[in-house]
């Protein structure tokens, strides 16, 4: 019988808030809150960038972004795009959304565009909250003004596709949305969009804007040859639609002041060739590639610490002084003293420096993994029992079968806390 798959991550991280978290954006005098792109990409994993050591690909406007800020080497979300995508908007674990796992019956929570209420916001590209949309409207009402792109989690060909487009002002639509035949090529599609909705913000008024430019490309299937390529075949276009993608990114980059915008640029799960990555709780297909740049980014290299993709809502929340709704039980953690963390731009709110939480992603189904900072990766499957694992060594059960007969010393240290977190969210055996 087939059975769905359920992945749950768990972070013990000293700058984290427990479940349930009150996110407020800092309120100092004359703090400035910036204009945010989120820049979200699809199935791009870290070994196929050079800034994580490929050398296979060039990306230089990414390594251009990064050399001027951060890269994270620990960012887990889940192993499918919907509910990752689902936890950068909401800040909650992938299963509390109800996006790519049998604990709710669809998206409806209030996003980070309601937290950001004074902000402009928009979406370009892929709503990509795995079938969440069921309406044309329905971005709007997760708070979007502008929205132009296509519902769902992907398409079929990338130039021949249906285009949802509307605009709202002060809340209400100026005129119902509309769907087209689209022939353009998806990916000069999203960041026109993108450049689109952020000159429009910028020409309305002085207010800032956070507009997502949300990539159904670089590598998400089909494979394809992209504009102006000759790989063949298909199978063997990766290197040419990654390179491509990081094209477009220099494109979307000549909208931006970086001094005065945070760029966030994250990939929402693993790659798909292999078969190992992409809708699996490997390593590889939770542990995304992220980069921060621009605007309150004093840091610079890599960043090591356990993320969540949760935190980037939280983050923004902060960055932007912003506010999560009163009945919003929120899970992710603003890094952002990881980025200034002498806090050139204004002292957080004091909350992020002493919790802690957990890391939730859902892909639907029996099996749940944990993972805290040292690396220890505990799997439970609710048919059977306990396996628990060492990255990167992901093939070796340190339970041989059976944790509580079997374990001893860290290795026993571990599962405990790990098993005794699963009690406390309700997942026991």
């Amino acid at each position: 019988m087939h059975r769905l798959l359920l992945a749950l991550s768990l972070a013990l991280l000293a700058c984290s808030p427990a479940s349930g978290q009150s996110v407020t954006g800092s309120s100092i005098g004359g703090f400035h809150s910036p204009n945010i792109l989120l820049v979200i990409v699809d199935d791009i994993g870290k070994s196929q960038l050079d800034i994580y050591g490929a050398a296979s690909t060039e990306t230089t406007e990414l390594d251009s972004l990064e050399s001027a800020g951060v890269h994270f080497t620990q960012t887990i979300t889940s192993a499918v795009c919907g509910a990752s995508r689902a936890s950068m908007f909401s800040g909650q674990y992938g299963y509390r959304t109800g996006v790519g796992g049998p604990f709710g019956t669809g998206f409806d929570e209030p996003t980070i565009f309601h937290g950001l209420h004074h902000y402009g916001a928009g979406v370009a590209g892929k709503g990509g909250l795995g079938g969440a949309e069921s309406s044309t409207q329905d971005w709007h009402r997760f708070g979007a003004e502008m929205y132009g792109g296509f519902l769902g989690p992907e398409v079929t060909d990338y130039t021949d596709w249906e285009e949802v487009s509307f605009t709202a002002t002060g809340g209400v639509l100026d005129a119902p949305a509309t769907v087209t035949a689209s022939t353009t090529y998806l990916g000069d599609y999203t960041t026109d969009e993108a450049q689109a909705q952020i000159a429009a913000f910028e020409a309305a008024s002085n207010d800032p804007w956070i507009v997502v430019a949300s990539y159904a490309t670089p590598v998400h299937a089909p494979l394809h040859q992209p504009p102006g390529k000759s790989c063949t075949p298909v199978a063997n276009c990766t290197v040419d639609m990654i390179d491509y993608g990081d094209d477009e990114l220099t494109e979307l980059l000549t909208s931006v002041d970086l001094a005065d915008t945070l760029v966030i640029w994250v990939s929402d799960n693993g790659p798909t060739p292999g078969g190992t990555c992409k809708g699996s709780i490997n390593d590889c297909g939770i542990n995304v590639p992220m980069v921060a740049s621009g605007w309150g980014v004093e840091a610079t290299g890599a960043i090591t610490a356990l993320i969540s993709s949760a935190d980037i809502y939280a983050t923004l929340i902060e960055v932007g002084q912003g506010q999560q709704a009163p009945s919003q039980n929120i899970d992710g953690c603003s890094f952002m003293h990881l980025l200034d963390p002498t806090n050139l731009n204004g002292p957080s709110d004091g909350w992020d420096s002493s919790c802690t939480h957990s890391i939730v992603y859902a892909t639907g189904g029996s099996d749940y993994v944990v993972q805290d900072t040292a690396g220890y990766k505990l799997v439970r499957n609710y048919s059977t029992t306990d396996a628990l694992y060492l990255l990167p060594d992901e093939t070796t059960d340190l339970c041989s079968g059976d944790c509580d007969a079997n374990l001893s010393g860290a290795d026993r240290t571990a599962w405990t806390a790990l098993a005794a977190w699963y009690t406390a969210e309700g997942f026991d055996l």
